[in-house]
């Protein structure tokens, strides 16, 4: 699916830049291009960074409590 479509940017090369640690919106602006044409693309972005963080953040707790 793309992210951006102005950049031609998929859901497949965010997830990527964000697992090689781009950790916010503007690193993966930076890395990708996207959101520099007409911006429609940042909710997504941000939205892929909402779940890769709160999946880490399930890996953390499973850790934690030795599951």
């Amino acid at each position: 699916m793309y992210v951006c479509l102005c950049k031609g940017v998929t859901e497949s090369q965010v997830n990527e830049a964000i697992s090689q640690g781009c950790c916010n919106k503007s690193m993966i602006q930076d890395k990708l291009g996207l959101g520099s044409v007409c911006g429609s693309c940042i909710p997504e972005t941000q939205i892929l960074l909402d779940q890769s963080r709160y999946a880490q953040l399930e890996i953390d707790e499973s850790i934690l409590l030795g599951i």
